[in-house]
């Protein structure tokens, strides 16, 4: 899909007495020169405490009928992990849920044939020009997800490379009861802590959202997206290099087995 392009506006830093975190983001184009970071490594030179925590890919162009001219931003956020800034943690808390749901916004295409002021009776065909820019809260719930999970110090180097490989990835089989396909993994955050009994261990807050749309479809709702044409729709991505085009956005994952799966 082409290199990376560091977005220099997105550059954001805060540094606190006993934490920090940041904020960067980068353009996935063609000719791209940038990487993007892995999660894990450090903010900057200045920060090398400050590590890269999530990471959150975005659509900001969808073109259905040349998908090579899609556009995605990808946006890392870093926080504060040392562990001499570790602190006491309550033994009877390791296993906080937490779930919230709202709907989508998005603005409508102003090319969208289906959308438009009306200019006479009943059945006469819309100026899709006139509602350019408009936004529209539409009924398909989406929501956030997280839970706390206590890893041991020896499983920490497990753990880390388990979330790099399937942060920014959709549930391959049902998860949380919520159908296959409609949960995204985020990421997860965490610090190092001492338990009452003297050891230590990592407790971390796996995130996911959580999507569902209305029409009808029960899963891989993360694959969709709402066309020009005003109806949900599966794009066809161009593969690496042979030329053939798959339906997949989004990769899957299995987050009901691993060191993240809830406990």
């Amino acid at each position: 899909m082409g290199g990376y392009s560091f977005l220099q506006e997105s550059y954001q830093v805060t540094e606190g007495t006993k934490a920090s975190s940041g904020t960067k983001a980068f353009k996935v184009e063609a000719g791209g020169s940038d990487s993007l970071p892995d999660l894990g490594d450090s903010f900057d030179i200045d920060h090398l405490g400050v590590v890269a925590v999530t990471r959150v890919k975005v659509i900001t162009f969808y073109d259905p009928v040349d998908t090579d001219n899609n556009g995605y931003t990808w946006t890392v956020n870093y926080s504060t992990t040392d562990p001499e800034e570790s602190s006491p943690v309550n033994d009877t808390d390791c296993d906080q849920r937490t779930f919230s749901v709202g709907g989508e916004i998005f603005s409508v295409d102003s090319k969208n044939s289906n959308w438009g002021w009306s200019i006479g009776d009943v059945g006469e065909p819309p100026q899709p020009d006139s509602i350019k820019g408009q936004k529209l809260f539409f009924s398909n719930p989406i929501g956030l997800i997280s839970y706390t999970k206590e890893i041991e110090e020896g499983s920490y180097e497990a753990f880390k490379a388990e979330v790099k490989l399937k942060a920014g990835k959709i549930n391959k089989t049902d998860f949380e009861n919520l159908g296959k396909g409609n949960v995204l993994f985020l990421g997860t955050n965490g610090s190092l802590q001492s338990k009452a009994d003297g050891t230590r261990v990592w407790k971390f807050t796996l995130n996911f959202k959580w999507r569902s749309i209305s029409d009808g479809i029960t899963e891989n709702a993360f694959q969709y997206l709402f066309s020009k044409d005003g109806n949900w729709e599966i794009p066809a991505t161009s593969t690496a290099g042979d030329g053939s085009f798959v339906k997949n956005l989004y990769s899957t994952a299995e987050f009901n087995t691993g060191l993240i799966a809830p406990a």
